[in-house]
């Protein structure tokens, strides 16, 4: 809410201002798809950059920014004086193969992209990628979901809601609510892959593109233990290594990673059992090098131009109260 309160004052100053004053010279921007369409699994829970929007996205991005593959990023061998990008993609959609990947060759762009094992080849579909399908039905029907409210005592009213509000944890009451109405999800993906085939992981691989791990299924790690977590991390990059030949071990925490304890963050980073973790808290002040917050450019429909600078002032907003560096669970 501050950061949107935040947009109007932009005007103020310019990036290359902002970028010098505050002395953070690398972004992290994540993404997750880009499309001229509103598919139906992201229509109710994901604002969609448009081709369009994203192009001028990378626009702005070449125009402030050296963009650098996260590989080249950790190797800290970069001039200390430029400003330098990563581009990220979370999820491993298909649009990171028929839309984002040929965007990016044309104009040399690197990028990395996580991806969530058990999605891959459109085996599984992440339960919030469910909620908005259900919430699509009901709408499509009219506001009918017969049988519906018998789950979770949802009254009529309130169904979009408490679709959209159910969790990692109780996933399975979507697919009980699916099977009730009729609906399935299996005929879904057969229908619209939703996600990259093993295949297109590879030709991104070929491509000169990075991956890294988005955990197996999406699931919620700060309800889990640490070594439950430490567990998910470190498995999850170990077969998408081995599946794919790659050795880095790059992971996106689901989500977010605040909550997530320090500690297991340190203890992966320090042992070289993670050589990058990344979350999604903005600019911040990192512990470890490895250890990036990255910036989402899908919360709104404001340029990237508006998004980096809200980021920037509101890092500058915080510093004299020390509230930049980030602290985790």
């Amino acid at each position: 809410m501050l950061k949107k309160m935040l947009v109007p004052f932009t005007v103020l100053s310019s990036l290359q201002i902002m970028k010098s004053v505050s002395r953070k010279r690398a972004v992290f921007p994540l993404y997750h798809v880009v499309s001229d369409d509103q598919p139906a699994h992201l229509k109710h829970i994901q604002h969609i950059r448009n081709i369009k929007t994203f192009e001028k996205d990378l626009e702005t991005f070449l125009k402030y920014f050296q963009p650098v593959s996260l590989s080249d990023y950790l190797k800290g061998e970069m001039n200390s004086g430029n400003s330098y990008g990563v581009l990220t993609f979370d999820d491993g959609l298909r649009e990171c193969y028929e839309v984002i990947a040929p965007l990016l060759k044309k104009k040399g762009v690197p990028a990395v992209f996580f991806l969530n094992n058990n999605f891959i080849d459109n085996r599984d579909l992440f339960y919030r990628y469910k909620a908005s399908l259900l919430v699509e039905q009901y709408n499509l029907r009219g506001g009918e979901l017969n049988g519906v409210e018998s789950f979770q005592g949802m009254q009529k009213r309130y169904v979009r809601q408490a679709l959209l509000r159910i969790q990692y944890h109780r996933r399975n009451v979507l697919d009980d609510i699916a099977k009730s109405v009729g609906f399935s999800f299996e005929q879904y993906l057969e229908r619209n892959p939703v996600y990259l085939s093993g295949d297109q992981v590879q030709s991104l691989i070929n491509d000169g593109f990075e991956i890294g791990s988005h955990s197996f299924d999406h699931p919620e790690l700060i309800r889990l233990t640490p070594s439950s977590i430490r567990e998910q991390v470190i498995q999850s990059m170990e077969e998408m290594n081995r599946r794919f030949g790659t050795k880095k071990r790059y992971f996106a925490f689901p989500f977010s990673s605040d909550g997530i304890p320090l500690q297991v963050i340190d203890e992966l980073l320090s042992s070289g059992e993670a050589d990058a973790m990344l979350g999604t808290s903005g600019l911040k002040d990192y512990p470890h090098q490895g250890f990036i917050q990255r910036i989402p450019m899908e919360k709104s429909a404001c340029s990237a131009y508006r998004i980096l600078k809200t980021e920037y002032l509101y890092y500058l907003l915080k510093a004299p109260f020390g509230k930049n560096r980030y602290r985790g669970g």
